[in-house]
């Protein structure tokens, strides 16, 4: 009986920490099932963690580390459902970094290398789209809008499952079709896209904004 316990307890200590790793390597891309799951393991473990956690001091730590990883994922879990909820986009927070070493280069007027900084931060963290968000905005401030327009589409590419993300680039570069680059041909399909597809986020009232305010435009040429 003591050996089937203790095997049990092995078994869900190895169980939450396979969950707790792979859902920190996917980050906020960890898909919610996984995240319930980890939480669940923790939660069986939580009378062994009290009975012999504190008891047996290094395995209070091997049990209670993954219970930080789960609390962070179900809390971020929500955060972004009440995102979602509200604004109709689970970009809610910048990635950890400032993006200071990116910054810095740009502000030396570094162009290529500030790029390779953002790239880096977004190679550390792919489940989040803020450093190519912010790689584009730098290239608009450059005037570099056909670059700019690469990292938007890029951005499409990647998060197109998650339609908050993907609306705000979709936004975002229909803008530098229209505002610098003159080619509305380009620009009208993606807000028409954009409202069609994410019809009650601020992303489509933007979307239906630019596109009345065109159609309006077009009209009094006429």
């Amino acid at each position: 009986m003591l050996l089937t316990t203790m095997l049990l307890i092995g078994l869900l200590i190895l169980a939450s920490w396979a969950l707790a790793i792979i859902s920190y390597r996917l980050g906020d891309e960890a898909p919610a099932p996984a995240i319930w799951a980890l939480m669940g393991v923790q939660l069986a473990l939580c009378p062994v963690l009290l009975t012999f956690g504190l008891r047996f001091y290094p395995m209070f730590w091997i049990m209670l580390l993954p219970l930080f990883i789960a609390g962070r994922q179900v809390a971020g879990l929500i955060a972004r459902a009440a995102a979602k909820r509200l604004y109709g986009s689970t970009i809610i927070a910048p990635m950890p970094s400032d993006f200071s070493r990116a910054r810095a280069l740009a502000r030396q007027g570094n162009v290529n290398e500030a790029l390779k900084e953002y790239r880096a931060y977004f190679e550390e963290n792919p489940g989040s789209a803020t450093p190519l968000f912010e790689a584009a905005q730098f290239l608009e401030q450059q005037r570099r809008y056909g670059q700019s327009v690469g990292y938007y589409r890029e951005i499409m590419k990647t998060f197109h499952h998650q339609k908050g993300v993907w609306a705000e680039a979709g936004v975002r570069l229909a803008a530098i079709f229209s505002d610098y680059l003159n080619d509305w041909t380009k620009a009208e399909p993606i807000l028409n896209e954009v409202a069609r597809t994410v019809p009650r986020t601020e992303q489509a009232r933007q979307a239906r904004e630019r596109l009345h305010s065109a159609s309006h435009q077009g009209a009094l040429t006429n």
